[in-house]
């Protein structure tokens, strides 16, 4: 049986030691968790070399129902045709397990992205359920005896639920990488709310976004460009909004107010994230907020569409397209560990925003150092640019 000990001396007048106390306490539970996490480790790599997003959700079972020994465990995955949560996979028959909809409690743990502990009936009859979410691809559900879940239970499957958010997203990024044409997609929202909208409407002034950054406590870094205002004015709309926790603003050339804003939240940048959608513009007027996305082929845009339109009141689906695919002649040209160091940004998530992964994480997956994932990466995108707009585009025009 694990203890940790804890001893101190107990010593008399001239310094002698007369006694010694200490203190036992049981670790069973925390090594129990520590060697958890530790299978759980090894794991990742059956989730993150899978195939499909298929073989993720049945590795994810497998490795609750062993780690854990649970009772009952599925998967569930959004269907965005269907508006509901649908059983992907699990530790018995498919056919068994019930279409979810708004109804079913399990699907305010997906709404939420948080962990719920439910009476799920419609799921697994007479037992405590566990809810923990997958971001914008479904939710893992896991039943146990009437004993229910303990603080090791409750942080392997939060572990594992992040896990395979990550493996499927890479999944999807290596299947993107082979059909190509993600869909461009532009919204209209009239009166959106945001710290962005309100220092517009605040202001008068039209701000677009520069770019933003994930923070690791669930705030967001946001930078903000504003033509022909005075820096101060956008100081204090920053500062009297409660979401902005801090800004840095100030004129960049006389004409123009950048500003670096802390936010709490940021309604419109948290739905397109959690669907896979990435930016490529964002302006925000005193009447609406104009965005304009690309979503990758594998993600589902009906779901990204109803999920911002449960999120943001009155959003306007103004544009949807199809991108033509980049011609495979682009990575031709580069070497093997140049084409290696691209693919597994690409895969991991280097150049998403915000960005998943570090380069530091990326050389590691690749088994070299950074500086050196970084010089392959480097001439990989010249090679690349140059193929895509000729070696010299743009010097002299």
């Amino acid at each position: 049986m694990p203890f940790e000990f804890t001893f101190s001396r107990i010593t008399d007048d001239d310094g002698e030691v007369t006694h010694v106390a200490g203190v036992g306490r049981d670790v069973r539970e925390r090594a129990a968790r520590e060697q958890a996490v530790a299978t759980l480790h090894e794991t990742t790599r059956a989730l993150i070399t899978a195939e499909t997003p298929r073989d993720v959700f049945e590795h994810a079972v497998a490795a609750a129902d062993s780690l854990l020994g649970l009772s009952r465990t599925a998967f569930y995955r959004w269907d965005g045709d269907e508006r509901a949560l649908v059983a992907a996979a699990g530790d018995g028959a498919l056919d068994d397990l019930p279409v979810l909809g708004d109804d079913s409690p399990v699907w305010a743990a997906f709404v939420a992205e948080e962990t719920h502990t439910v009476a799920a009936a419609d799921v697994f009859d007479g037992l405590e359920t566990l809810v923990m979410s997958v971001g914008s691809h479904g939710v893992l559900v896991a039943g146990s005896e009437a004993d229910g879940f303990n603080d090791v239970d409750v942080t392997v499957l939060e572990v594992l639920a992040a896990t395979v958010a990550s493996a499927v997203n890479a999944v999807e990024r290596k299947e993107a990488l082979v059909t190509g044409g993600d869909v461009e997609v532009a919204f209209r929202v009239p009166d959106a709310t945001g710290p962005v909208s309100a220092m517009a409407r605040r202001t008068g002034a039209t701000f677009d976004l520069e770019e933003v950054v994930s923070k690791d406590d669930g705030s967001w870094l946001v930078y903000v460009a504003a033509a022909d205002i005075d820096p101060a004015s956008v100081s204090a709309a920053a500062d009297a909004l409660v979401s902005v926790e801090s800004a840095d603003v100030f004129d960049a050339d006389s004409e123009c107010a950048l500003g670096g804003l802390v936010v709490s939240e940021f309604p419109a940048v948290d739905v397109l994230a959690a669907h896979g959608a990435s930016v490529q513009s964002l302006a925000a007027t005193p009447q609406e907020l104009e965005v304009s996305v690309t979503v990758p082929r594998t993600r589902s845009v009906r779901a990204l569409v109803a999920a911002c339109e449960e999120r943001l009141p009155g959003i306007e689906l103004v544009r949807r397209s199809q991108r033509a695919s980049q011609p495979a002649v682009l990575v031709e040209s580069l070497t093997e560990k140049q084409r290696t160091a691209l693919k597994t940004a690409y895969e991991h998530g280097f150049f998403s925003w915000p960005r998943e992964h570090t380069g530091e994480e990326v050389a590691s997956a690749m088994g070299v150092s950074a500086p050196t994932f970084h010089q392959h990466l480097r001439k990989a995108l010249g090679t690349v640019f140059a193929e895509a707009f000729g070696e010299h585009a743009g010097l002299n025009d």
